[in-house]
This record gives structure tokens, C-alpha cells and sequence, in this order.
């Protein structure tokens, strides 16, 4: 039968038809139409769930211990935050990577400050018997060597202090030196040094277990300066024939107002230039680590602390960084709060500088403005710890 033939046969049935029946085949075809689109609705639906419960099982995944044990015990409150912490990661992985660090972290983005996902998982390597402590001048460095070294007498594990103060940043051949000289015995080691960042899975070595402590970067600058005119390290120098001679009075009585107002070098912090900041302890031992400015630097900095550092504590709240620390890395901290508190209890706070003069708002401000980085920085260390806070001692 032709197309033509059909048509006109179709046609005559339903001249034929009564207007009732014409009715219920209508009706017929309307329900039949919703019940397409509520299949297509469910299925969507489904689908979606399914791509959110694969993504959330493979972020959990990424929260396990290498013994297999979850990283946080809380599991209703992950599924709460994690579809919002989702969205974060997938606005993350839209940044283009950088060219002058891309391949030591490969895959991975150079994240703005709105833009990263502030890591508050447990990224501590369970298995490393080594833990590093790349201390930072002026960072309370000294109570938390004095904190260790009680730890290690404790637990049975051997702390070691290095004596090399001036050399941080370390070509690829001494980062592989260093490294393996750390990995080479059997024994647990926690290892402190003023030292950048190294990156032991680029050089094909087993991660170590990496915690710092940061202080607000403007009180920092502020103690630094002072500490370097000191007494007491004007004659530790002089002892080890660390000066050829010694320091003009004018310099040694200068204070932070005068450096900053006359714009003194030691107080100009301007964009471009190659200098030590606080996140060039995180970022690592490439030059632009050290470029004040360098976008890229800050960004691979948050990368580093979100992908490497089990814990990075605030001077500002030391009690909350240790319970951090015990709670994270039990192998090496362990009992941290008790000494810690112990340190308070006897003030036995090694290297304080207690001679600081008050410095005006006005002058901060302008540090602030001259540190931007740092600040920002700092910031995101702030929000990283607090978030590990709620997660890992909600119930302490």
C-alpha cells in the first residue's frame, strides 16, 4: 500500500469515528506524552546523583589514610560541605596551569585566592618515617624545636636540628643530596631547618610528612627587625666571627617608623625585586619563589601547603596548631598539647624578643600595602587550619 493510500485510508476512519471516540484517542496520546517526559525527568535526575555519588566517593577516597582507615571520622558532616567544596574543585580545574611550574605538579592548577578549595582534609604520608619542619625566622621555631626534641625522647624517634642557617634555597643536586641523606636510616627522624620547600616526590623519593608554623606577616617583619639589632645576636655574631664590624649606632637604634618613612631598603618591599618572603618557604627553591609580586609564587605556595603539609599552625593560636598536629601525626606528636602547655606553664619560650617598640597603625598599614602577598597568604593558612579545626577536633 503507497504512503498516499494509507494516508486516505487513515483519513476515512476518522470521518468514521464518533466524536467520543476521537476523544478517548486523544486523551490516550496526552497521557501517553506526560508519561515520556516523567521517564526523561527521573532519568535525568538519576543520572545526576550518580555522577555526584561517584564524584563524592572518589573525593573520599582521596580522604583515606594509606593504613585504609578514613581521614575523617565525621562522614555526615563531609557529605554536607562536599557539593559546595565540588563546585570549587571543578572552577579550579578550568585555570590554565603555569608554564615555570606546571611539571613539578602535573595535572594540577595555579589557583587565585577566591578560586582555590582551601584543602581540610588529612594529606599526612601515615607511612614516612621522616617528618620535616622547615622553620621559618621568627615563627616561634623555637618552642616548637623544644616541643620536639621532648617528643622525641618520648616517642622514640631521633629529632635533629640543623646548624646551617643561611643556606635555603638548594640547587636540584643538593634538594636529591639532602634527601636522600634524610631517607637513608631506618629510624624515625623529625628534622628541622631553615629551608624552602623540596619536593621529594619530583625527585622520585618517598614524600615526608611536612608542618610549619606562620605568623601574621606585619608583627613578623616587625620582631625580625628588632631581633636583628638585639644584643643578645649582635654578640652571638661577634662570638662566632660572624661581623667584620660592628654595626653603627644609627643603625642599631633606628626604628621601623624611620625605615619605613625614609624608605630605607631594608623596609622597601617593591614588586619585581628578589626577595625572602614568607611564602617562599612553602613555594621552593625556584627564583621566582623569591620575586615579590609573582603571582605564580603565591599560587604554587597554596598549592604546595594544600597538596603536602599535614599541618601549618598560627603563632597566634599555638594550642589549637599542636592538638592539630597530635591528632594528625600521632606517630610524632603525640602528647604535643601536654608539652606545649608544660613550655607555657614554665615560660620557657627560647629566643623572645621582648623589646619591640609599638609601631603606629599608620606604619602597618603601609607594610600591609608593601606585603600584600604575604598577607593574602596568610589568610588562606588561616582558613585552612580553622577548617582541619572543625573537622578533626569537633569532638575534642
Amino acid at each position: 500500500m503507497t504512503l498516499r493510500s494509507g494516508a486516505d485510508v487513515l483519513q476515512t476512519a476518522l470521518r468514521e469515528m464518533s466524536i467520543r471516540t476521537k476523544y478517548r484517542y486523544l486523551l490516550a496520546a496526552l497521557a501517553w506524552v506526560l508519561v515520556c517526559a516523567c521517564l526523561l525527568m527521573v532519568n535525568s535526575r538519576n543520572s545526576k546523583n550518580v555522577l555526584q555519588l561517584s564524584s563524592f566517593q572518589g573525593y573520599a577516597q582521596e580522604e583515606r589514610h594509606e593504613d585504609g582507615s578514613q581521614a575523617n571520622d565525621n562522614g555526615e558532616q563531609e557529605v554536607e560541605t562536599w557539593p559546595e567544596e565540588e563546585e570549587e574543585q571543578q572552577r579550579e580545574e578550568t585555570l590554565p596551569l603555569s608554564s615555570t611550574w606546571k611539571e613539578e605538579f602535573d595535572g594540577s592548577t595555579s589557583p587565585s585566592y577566591d578560586e582555590v578549595v582551601v584543602a581540610a582534609m588529612n594529606v599526612t604520608p601515615h607511612a614516612s618515617k621522616l617528618l620535616i619542619y622547615n622553620r621559618i625566622p621568627k615563627c616561634a621555631s623555637s618552642t616548637v624545636q623544644t616541643v620536639l626534641r621532648w617528643l622525641a625522647r618520648q616517642l622514640d624517634y631521633q629529632h635533629v636540628s640543623s646548624n646551617v642557617f643561611d643556606e635555603r634555597q638548594l640547587s636540584q643536586k643538593e634538594q636529591l643530596h639532602l634527601a636522600n641523606s634524610l631517607l637513608s636510616g631506618s629510624q624515625h627522624i623529625s628534622y628541622d631547618r631553615h629551608l624552602y620547600y623540596t619536593n621529594f616526590s619530583a625527585l622520585e623519593l618517598p614524600p615526608p610528612i611536612y608542618v610549619n608554623v606562620v605568623r601574621d606577616p606585619i608583627e613578623r617583619f616587625i620582631s625580625s627587625f628588632y631581633y636583628r639589632r638585639s644584643e643578645e645576636r649582635l654578640n652571638r655574631l661577634a662570638a662566632r666571627g660572624r661581623t667584620s664590624s660592628p654595626p653603627s649606632a644609627a643603625w642599631i637604634n633606628r626604628t621601623v617608623e624611620q625605615c619605613v618613612t625614609s624608605d630605607d631598603e631594608e623596609c622597601l618591599i617593591q614588586e619585581g625585586d628578589q626577595r625572602e618572603m614568607m611564602l617562599t618557604y612553602f613555594c621552593g627553591h625556584q627564583s621566582f619563589c623569591r620575586e615579590i609580586g609573582n603571582q605564580d609564587a603565591l599560587a604554587k605556595a597554596k598549592q604546595v601547603v594544600s597538596q603536602a603539609y599535614s599541618v601549618v599552625g598560627l603563632v597566634a593560636d599555638m594550642d589549637t596548631s599542636f592538638a592539630l598536629m597530635e591528632t594528625l601525626i600521632p606517630r610524632f606528636m603525640t602528647n604535643a598539647t601536654r608539652a606545649y602547655g608544660k613550655l607555657k606553664k614554665h615560660e620557657q619560650a627560647v629566643n623572645k624578643n621582648r623589646s619591640k617598640p609599638v609601631v603606629s597603625k599608620e606604619i602597618k598599614d603601609i607594610l600591609r600595602d608593601r606585603m600584600s602577598q604575604d598577607i593574602e597568604f596568610y589568610q588562606f593558612l588561616k582558613q585552612r587550619l580553622y577548617r582541619q579545626a572543625d573537622i578533626f577536633l569537633a569532638n575534642k
